[in-house]
């Protein structure tokens, strides 16, 4: 089985940015802008905040909306 690459490996490799602000992270995810600032007023997800401006990482919001899954019947 091969290995899983490391979470800053796939960053690197990957040609979409790495950081987006509340709008990008919205429209990446397909959610509201509204719901990606609860989601950081409620540290549901990891963000940075540079200045006044919020930037999400892409890999922790993926992983956010993964442990968010549920299973099917």
């Amino acid at each position: 089985m091969p290995k899983k690459p490391a979470k800053s490996e796939v960053a690197r490799t990957s040609p979409e940015p790495r950081y987006l602000t509340i709008k990008a992270a919205a429209a990446y995810a397909s959610l509201t802008v509204w719901f990606v600032r609860e989601l950081i007023w409620g540290r549901k997800v990891a963000f940075a905040r540079l200045g006044n401006r919020y930037v999400i990482d892409r890999l922790d919001l993926e992983q956010f909306i993964e442990a968010q899954k549920v299973g099917a019947r």
